[in-house]
């Protein structure tokens, strides 16, 4: 089973957002301050069962307010500034419907605020009791943008190793001479992906299906 950029244990991931800004110098003193309230905040509501307002809270650590001192960044790739003008996830959905084998006349949009609310409840719930499950019963690979804020590194790697599913240890992933990015391995294999962002596929496609070749073959040599 692969997951790609996993919001699988909310209440640790949302713990990394002001450390992961700060390690980037994207943010510092009373963003930061700001940042981890909410966080703390988020973590404390996820435990009490209050899901709606540790959303909320997740919304004002990823808004603009927190993106805006440090130029608009994306949420989704910290190397990119939103214009507010196109969706890059829309226009390479629609840029790439014969490769994913979806209909001509099928049309990509932008998620919308109805949408998003409608799933609000739902984004801070826990998945993590399922990976660790279904780490015991067959191979398990999670892939990570290294570029992306939102499920960033940090937190992904807290939360693994707070359920017991990494030994700790790194090494280098390469495709021929290029250092495609790191790999975490233990009861599932981490693979961070270099200069990815949010949905990696999009960014580092070669390293995607690396990875995914890897998962199905089986095979844990990624220095190749």
């Amino acid at each position: 089973m692969m997951i790609v950029d996993g919001w699988t244990y909310p209440q640790v991931q949302v713990q990394y957002f002001a450390s992961y800004l700060r390690s980037w110098g994207l943010a510092a003193g009373s963003t930061v301050t700001d940042i981890l309230k909410l966080q703390a905040q988020a973590g404390v509501d996820i435990s009490q069962g209050n899901p709606a307002l540790a959303c909320d809270e997740f919304d004002q650590a990823t808004g603009p307010n927190v993106t805006g001192p440090a130029g608009g960044f994306s949420v989704y790739n910290i190397f990119e500034y939103d214009s507010g003008e196109v969706d890059p996830f829309k226009l390479w959905m629609n840029s790439n419907k014969a490769k994913l084998h979806v209909p001509e006349f099928v049309n990509y949009s932008s998620s919308n605020h109805n949408i998003y609310k409608a799933f609000k409840e739902d984004i801070p719930l826990s998945y993590v009791q399922y990976v660790a499950e279904l780490a015991g019963k067959m191979p398990v690979q999670v892939i990570n943008g290294q570029l992306d804020y939102i499920v960033n590194t940090e937190g992904v790697i807290n939360q693994l190793d707070h359920e017991g599913l990494l030994d700790g240890k790194g090494s280098p992933w390469r495709i021929g001479k290029k250092m495609a990015g790191r790999i975490y391995s233990g009861k599932v294999t981490l693979a961070v992906v270099n200069l990815a962002g949010h949905t990696v596929p999009q960014y580092q496609p070669e390293a995607s299906l690396d990875a995914l070749k890897h998962l199905l073959s089986g095979s844990s040599n990624w220095d190749n």
